[in-house]
């Protein structure tokens, strides 16, 4: 897979993300390279509040909130939507962390480190 077709996927997991947060589902993003495609979705504000309204109905904000531990959303994105891609599981050059990819597939508890948190003014 090449660079272009992970940021189109990128792309449909932060929409699936911001349906998530936007129904009140506290979120960490974890993944690396969906927050590099997030931080440059943000570059253009008009085209990234469409994107936004056309997602989730609402204004997705990036919060600082950062942390590790168990990424308990996990289990409420995959009753949603099945199992998570791995694009969850690259850094922010695209490289996968097969380690805790395979973990993820096998059933393990997601537990990491992230930077940041999607919020709105809704909830």
């Amino acid at each position: 897979m090449d660079i272009n077709e992970k940021k189109e996927i990128a792309i449909k997991e932060l929409s699936k993300t911001f349906k998530l947060a936007a129904e009140g589902v506290d979120i960490k993003m974890f993944s690396k390279f969906i927050d590099n495609i997030w931080h440059e979705m943000q570059s253009d504000k008009e085209q990234y509040e469409r994107f936004c309204i056309d997602s989730c109905g609402h204004i997705i904000h990036h919060s600082g909130e950062s942390g590790a531990g168990p990424i308990d959303f996990v289990r409420i994105y995959e009753e949603k939507y099945g199992k998570m891609p791995d694009v969850w599981f690259m850094d922010a050059e695209g490289n996968l962390d097969a380690e805790n990819f395979i973990k993820h597939i096998e059933g393990s508890t997601v537990s990491t480190g992230w930077d940041c948190t999607p919020t709105h003014n809704c909830l």
